[in-house]
């Protein structure tokens, strides 16, 4: 199969009888249907709601690096190789908000992806198969190549939005360290971070299953429904939840209803990126109800806060070599 055949497959997917055929010579050439997958899978990077890559542009870009490699028609394999080179150099140089990076031990089968968001910022992607995906701060995932082909797993640290796209036969697995969550088709979120002692996961729509490491399925959630893992105590619990609570985030929200101080301020520090210092520790135990936005600066929040808290003051610190100190009073 010619390279611009298959590229504008993938961009532009042909129909018909046409379309058929190129899917049954795709899919009978396992060399081809792997790198067929990658290709997507860096596609799907490329034209992430902060790369906005358009596909003429990544078509373009892909053709002149293989005018530039001065490679003639031989096997797509070797030519598919130099492409994901070149669209990872793209992807790390340009991404604006998190790092894009692949992974690899030298064979197609090791070939991996990882994005990771650093503190201080969000980011969106749409995986190869439509899945959309929103990431929290501090939050990174790590999938294989032959996503959406012989998987469709996914290795999360942090907190991220999944809006799944339906495929019965190849079902959809968020995997953290202390358990997974199987779908076929759904919204759901998941709350995983190393630092925290529980994992969150809540569901907006469809239904998920909840397994341990072990694979035995611990829970069958509904909407509106949320497990929370207690890692010290290494046993989880079902509860009813205010799904807004749990994925405004997404939409640049924070809402709190009734929640400690201690961890209104913990996601302040991922949100703004620095560390909270909190001089009365009294304050921890401080009740906050409201909705924090992620569009107003950090003094605007601040000043909310101590509007609606006993919290008499506030120091910010930009003077620090790593992130801001935030002192409060």
């Amino acid at each position: 199969m010619e390279l611009e055949k298959l590229i504008n497959h993938i961009i532009n997917p042909s129909s018909g009888n046409e379309g058929q055929q190129l899917d049954k010579e795709i899919l009978s050439d396992a060399d081809l249907k792997k790198e067929y997958a990658r290709f997507k899978n860096t596609r799907a990077l490329l034209t992430s709601k902060e790369a906005s890559f358009t596909d003429e542009e990544i078509g373009r870009n892909l053709m002149q690096t293989k005018k530039k490699a001065g490679i003639g028609q031989g096997r797509v394999l070797k030519l598919f190789t130099e492409t994901l080179k070149y669209a990872a150099v793209v992807a790390i140089t340009l991404l604006v908000g998190y790092q894009l990076f692949t992974k690899s031990n030298g064979s197609l089968e090791g070939q991996s992806y990882s994005l990771e968001v650093p503190y201080g910022e969000t980011a969106s992607l749409r995986l190869p198969d439509g899945t959309k995906v929103w990431l929290n701060s501090g939050s990174t995932i790590d999938y294989s190549a032959a996503y959406g082909i012989d998987n469709r797993n996914i290795d999360l640290s942090g907190e991220a939005y999944f809006e799944v796209t339906k495929n019965k036969k190849v079902p959809f697995v968020v995997k953290t360290d202390k358990m997974d969550v199987e779908v076929t088709g759904t919204k759901f979120n998941v709350t995983s971070y190393p630092e925290d002692e529980e994992v969150y996961t809540t569901l907006a729509e469809g239904g998920v299953n909840i397994k341990n490491k072990e694979g035995s399925v611990m829970h069958v959630l509904k909407p509106g429904e949320q497990a929370v893992w207690d890692k010290i105590k290494g046993k989880s619990i079902v509860r009813k939840v205010n799904l807004k609570h749990f994925t405004s985030w997404k939409d640049g929200v924070l809402i709190f209803e009734k929640e400690r101080l201690e961890v209104v301020l913990h996601h302040i520090e991922r949100w703004y990126n620095v560390r909270v210092v909190l001089e009365n520790e009294s304050l921890n135990n401080e009740v906050v109800t409201g909705a924090l936005l992620k569009n107003k600066p950090l003094h605007h929040i601040l000043d909310v806060l101590v509007e609606s808290t006993d919290i008499k003051s506030y120091k910010i610190d930009n003077d620090t070599d790593e992130k801001s100190l935030l002192f409060i009073n």
